[in-house]
């Protein structure tokens, strides 16, 4: 089987090198590897050039270099990717990050020569791991689900990574459900596997750390623009709901599930300090004009009064 790696390139001339290496490295053979230049302003696309000019294992590899006229960001590079792999299967790798050596050998085999629709691998975070301000100790278990309830049951108890990166993907799967990603947008992969999870029929997650995850300063992870890190999120908000109805799926623990992440996003919105009151009004306002609206707010008030209780307990100890 054929494997599309995606890389989407732009301004990693300081970190690349280890992508491309780790990814000529890998002990399975049968790549297409496909480089998408998203007009990087620096030499991020002569550094890949180089590195696999240079390298005597590179030539076995099949590699391809696209580019877009102008930058068109991180989801428009993946989708391209996506419309021009060939592999049986897909899958994506930030270029800043990189795969352990065995990789895509054990997702492959972990695939059932084909039959498990998505294979999801563990990872290891790298770098400056503190900037995340969340447990890093992230752990993915050895478990097959074949059943819709059970892969959203999955998703929604953190069994199933949010991360697009890291995930053996079908090709045919992907294309079918027109799996693309929403440009323009923050914090995509939340969006973009949520609607995986809800269009799939196998999938596998296994123990192996097969990716390092880096962190660095500066990068999307760590960006300090409050105000439109949170009108992002109020448009993953959105098309999830918009998902759910076009596709006419009535999941419970879905509704549920809903409801529980706006409320948090209103909680996390009102304890945040970096927020002015007025910027805090309007984007509570936002995510309330949306549906589920009494719900919604019951379960907001009660995270934000188990939040005002564990910060005075804080203070008293």
């Amino acid at each position: 089987m054929i494997v599309s790696i995606i890389i989407p390139v732009y301004k990693v001339e300081k970190y690349i090198v280890r992508c491309i290496e780790s990814v000529i490295c890998q002990t399975y053979r049968q790549l297409e590897v496909i480089l998408v230049d998203d007009c990087s302003p620096d030499n991020s696309m002569a550094v890949v050039k180089e590195t696999i000019q240079n390298s005597e294992k590179s030539r076995d590899l099949t590699f391809r270099y696209l580019r877009h006229d102008h930058n068109r960001g991180l989801s428009a590079a993946r989708n391209t990717g996506i419309d021009a792999a060939s592999g049986d299967y897909i899958f994506f790798l930030d270029s800043d990050d990189e795969l352990v050596s065995d990789c895509i050998e054990l997702l492959v085999a972990a695939s059932e020569n084909g039959k498990i629709q998505v294979v999801c691998g563990g990872l290891k975070f790298c770098g400056a791991v503190e900037l995340l301000g969340f447990d890093t100790n992230y752990v993915c278990y050895d478990a097959v689900y074949d059943k819709l309830l059970d892969i959203v049951h999955a998703f929604i108890t953190g069994r199933i990574p949010y991360s697009a990166w890291n995930k053996l993907l079908r090709r045919d799967m992907i294309q079918k459900n027109k799996l693309y990603f929403k440009e323009g947008l923050l914090f995509e992969d939340n969006l973009w596997t949520f609607m995986l999870v809800h269009s799939v029929s196998k999938l596998r997650t296994i123990t192996n750390k097969t990716y390092h995850y880096w962190i660095r300063s500066g990068s999307i992870a760590t960006s300090t623009d409050y105000v439109k890190r949170y009108n992002h999120v109020l448009v993953v908000i959105q098309e999830r709901e918009k998902f759910i109805q076009e596709n006419s799926l009535d999941i419970r623990e879905t509704k549920k599930f809903l409801i529980k992440n706006k409320a948090l996003e209103i909680q996390t919105i009102l304890s945040d300090h970096r927020l002015s009151l007025i910027e805090k009004q309007q984007l509570v306002r936002s995510i309330l004009k949306l549906s589920y609206n009494g719900k919604v707010l019951g379960y907001s008030i009660f995270y934000y009064v188990r939040w005002l209780l564990h910060q005075l307990k804080e203070k008293m100890h």
